[in-house]
């Protein structure tokens, strides 16, 4: 009877403790990416969906070919991003870490990119663009306060001052370290 009492007991505990720990986490972010870096705040909208909202420095829109390019002459972007994050619980069931809005989500994101703070003679003119894109991708902690984030997906590039656009896949790597 005993065991049969301190069986029901740890399930019970365990129960409110998982449910506990399965809530996302609003928290304040410094990012690093490969073309810049920034600062975003996810917050919690319900139980898996989130928004995370940043802005930061890094590499202007190259206004000949609409990609990407390098961080020799920064520009501004500005970033929404809403991510489902749909495994949470069957990580807690693995015994997997779920702190720090761990787990695999699938979002949606806009990311606008302003003209080039100053041009050098060396690169190509900037423009404003936005892109938008849909992927999948996962967030997982490394340590205490750092996450690691890695993302696919399909987007559309769109040039706002020349009107050209592009369809391409996208990828992202991000470390961020959590101030709050």
């Amino acid at each position: 009877m005993k065991k049969i009492i301190v069986i029901v007991l740890v399930m019970v505990v365990n129960t409110v403790f998982s449910q506990k720990e399965s809530k996302l986490e609003k928290q304040f972010k410094a990012e690093f990416v490969f073309t810049g870096f920034g600062f975003s705040y996810e917050l919690p909208l319900a139980k898996k969906w989130i928004v995370d909202l940043g802005a930061g420095i890094g590499g202007g829109v190259d206004e000949s070919e609409s990609y990407p390019s390098s961080f020799n002459s920064p520009a501004a972007y500005f970033k929404s991003e809403f991510k489902y994050v749909y495994n949470r619980e069957k990580r807690l069931i693995k015994s997997k870490s779920i702190i720090s809005n761990s787990g695999s989500y699938i979002a949606l994101q806009a990311k606008y990119t302003t003209k080039r703070f100053s041009e050098s003679a060396t690169d190509e003119p900037s423009n404003n663009a936005i892109l938008t894109d849909v992927h999948w991708g996962i967030q997982t902690p490394l340590g205490s306060n750092w996450l690691f984030n890695f993302h696919i997906g399909l987007g559309i590039l769109r040039d706002l001052d020349n009107n050209n656009g592009l369809m391409s896949p996208t990828l992202g790597l991000k470390f961020s370290y959590i101030l709050f």
